[in-house]
């Protein structure tokens, strides 16, 4: 392009411009050495416009060609534009989907481990914990007859109808010295603070139950077996660790005593335990605090009832009749001391009993635990046996005053005499 400018402005010029040039410059070398002319010859615009396009023809060539002119985008190149954009977003979505997903997945994965190290942990107990365990199983799964009859006392004691009535009337004589012996044994326990003392003493304890257990194999007796049974378990879980001993396992321990010494008498229903199957119900809003308490009661009980949180608790209780019911206290919406009120104001659950499974904290809501109608609290995290230990006794309990309140509502028979 300037090549072509200097072309046009130089074409009108080569004839008599080219001449101009040389005459100007014979002219210039023409002049004497040292000439004193003061006036200088004019300048000639011919050749002052051809040095102006040769410089400026030097200095294009310098610089390079002139950049080109951005050409306007088009709509095609907009849509073009647009459609990669959305391409671009689209798949930075699914990025962030899969992310999320894959981080969904790591959580869920995370607490079914949990679950599952808690399953085996709560599973794999000490092989004598599994014999008492068996034996709970065993004792609340088999009801006996009504009348006990001699095939169920030797199937039961492996002792004739004589001598089973013979061990029958020695152990009510001496149970009641044995579990005063049960009691002073537990005093010290409570008030042991070195450790290797404190182990000493629960063995001791679990010798004395061992003795009364022998004693009471006998049909008439399973309630009490049952009993005994449940104890010596939580109290070798507990000689295990002595650390594991805290307030709750030891109220525990204490109330299935009490319940013992009433077990221990005549005239306890031989079926207290099996008559009907022992029915139990957990609510709690934490999965992995609930299957815990799943599996310790599963272990001697069937199948208990769960809820993941307090209006299902609620519905289930108003559907079912239940020995006894865990509770978490600290759950979202309905929590566990509002639970407990209106579960006892159901028709059927009215008087049912209610444990408070939750932590050493809590334990500062006691007052306000029972003013709800709690029985008890138990502290996490707890041991499998004190869970069966609390549901035991606490059904044993309720059966127990239940039996009192039907035989008291119950008419005298009054006898009527024969003709003469």
């Amino acid at each position: 392009m300037l090549q072509f400018v200097l072309f046009v402005l130089c074409v009108p010029l080569a004839g008599g411009a080219a001449d101009a040039y040389d005459a100007a410059l014979d002219r210039r070398f023409a002049e004497p050495q040292g000439s004193t002319n003061p006036t200088p010859a004019a300048p000639d615009p011919h050749l002052a416009a051809i040095e102006r396009a040769l410089k400026a023809e030097q200095q294009a060539r310098a610089e390079g060609p002139p950049a080109p002119a951005p050409e306007p985008i088009s709509r095609m190149d907009w849509m073009s534009l647009t459609a990669v954009l959305l391409m671009v977003i689209l798949a930075l979505s699914r990025i962030i989907k899969s992310l999320n997903d894959r981080l969904k997945n790591e959580i869920l994965l995370s607490e079914e481990a949990r679950e599952q190290a808690l399953r085996e942990k709560l599973i794999a107990e000490e092989p004598n914990l599994v014999a008492f365990f068996n034996e709970l199983r065993y004792g609340l799964g088999t009801s006996l007859d009504k009348g006990v009859t001699e095939s169920s006392e030797e199937i039961w004691t492996g002792k004739s109808k004589q001598e089973a009535a013979a061990r029958l009337r020695e152990f009510f004589v001496v149970a009641p010295g044995q579990i005063v012996g049960l009691r002073a044994q537990f005093s010290k326990i409570t008030r042991a603070s070195d450790k290797a003392i404190r182990v000493e003493l629960l063995r001791e304890f679990f010798h004395q139950l061992s003795t009364l257990k022998e004693k009471a194999g006998l049909p008439e007796l399973r309630p009490a077996w049952l009993m005994i049974c449940g104890l010596q378990g939580l109290v070798q879980q507990l000689s295990m660790t002595a650390t594991n001993i805290n307030p709750s396992v030891l109220r525990t321990a204490a109330g299935a005593v009490d319940v013992l010494e009433t077990l221990c008498a005549p005239g306890v229903d031989p079926n207290l335990a099996t008559r009907t199957p022992v029915e139990l119900l957990a609510v709690d809003d934490n999965a992995v605090c609930l299957s815990a308490v799943s599996l310790a009661l599963k272990k001697a009980f069937r199948q208990p009832d769960l809820a993941a949180e307090g209006v299902g608790g609620l519905a289930l209780a108003q559907q079912k009749q239940y020995d006894a019911i865990f509770l978490d206290v600290e759950m979202p919406g309905m929590d566990g001391f509002e639970l407990c009120q209106k579960i006892h104001e159901t028709y059927l659950n009215r008087t049912t009993p209610i444990i408070f499974v939750t932590s050493h904290s809590d334990f500062d809501s006691r007052a306000q635990s029972t003013l709800v109608g709690g029985q008890d609290l138990i502290a996490k995290p707890f041991l499998s046996f004190e869970i069966t230990v609390k549901a035991l006794t606490l059904t044993l309990r309720g059966r127990l005053e239940n039996k009192a309140e039907e035989t008291e509502e119950s008419p005298a028979v009054v006898p009527v005499a024969e003709p003469a």
